[in-house]
């Protein structure tokens, strides 16, 4: 009895954390180049989206005010 409750708690906390896993980009934009990133996806107006290595927007910070 005691092998199958530890069995079942292994079983949970492997599907927790797979399931924990699976969902981190889920936040994430998918793109190719900075255009593809939506412009209202950063809450700072201090930064911007960015397309990093072709395939995730991220907001970076703004190093030089726009002209």
């Amino acid at each position: 009895m005691t092998e199958f409750i530890k069995f079942v708690c292994i079983l949970i906390i492997f599907f927790s954390l797979l399931f924990i896993a699976t969902n981190v980009e889920a936040t994430f934009f998918k793109c190719i180049t900075d255009s593809d990133c939506p412009k209202d996806m950063c809450p700072d107006p201090r930064m911007k989206p960015k397309c990093i290595d072709a395939r995730i927007c991220k907001c970076v910070a703004k190093l030089y005010p726009e002209k």
